[in-house]
């Protein structure tokens, strides 16, 4: 978990989460970006007939397809993942995944180049929360060995920008 920004951050929505799965007990006087608390959030209709079905429904493919004796992982040792902008974050001092996975993506999605050999990040396309998955090491390794190829100024890197569909 020490890898993850949304644990170490604690946004609402980690914090709603938390909080409603029975594990945020601390989180429920917290106030959100919306004016509301944790808990005055989750006693919503707008939470109760929207949010907390799917995230329950979520659980549930958690419990029946991950956390079981036989996995469903088609990216063994693959940790590194986000949506779209995450991949758009400018790195902090210690960390700068999110730079060099999109970096990455860039670099693989242009072959042409024949600049890397190994497909290390895959888009998943979910509509509107697209996500990325990616070999966090594999990279972080790739930039140690080609350095020449991230670029300092980030500005020259293409961000990524997704917009919902109706």
């Amino acid at each position: 978990m020490k890898r993850s920004s949304f644990y170490n951050d604690k946004p609402d929505n980690y914090k709603l989460f938390m909080y409603f799965f029975g594990e945020g007990e601390e989180y429920k006087n917290d106030k959100m970006s919306n004016g509301k608390t944790i808990k005055q959030w989750c006693e919503t209709d707008y939470f109760k007939n929207g949010l907390a079905k799917k995230a329950k429904l979520t659980e549930l493919y958690i419990i029946d397809n991950m956390l079981s004796d036989e996995p469903m992982n088609p990216f063994p040792k693959w940790y590194g993942q986000g949506y779209w902008r995450d991949l758009n974050l400018l790195p902090p001092k210690k960390n700068s995944k999110w730079y060099q996975a999109r970096t990455y993506y860039w670099l693989q999605v242009d072959r042409k180049q024949n600049k890397v050999k190994y497909e290390y990040i895959k888009l998943l396309d979910d509509g509107f929360n697209t996500s990325f998955i990616f070999d966090e090491d594999n990279i972080i390794k790739f930039f140690k060995e080609n350095p020449e190829l991230l670029p300092k100024d980030m500005s020259t890197v293409k961000e990524f920008y997704y917009e919902k569909s109706n």
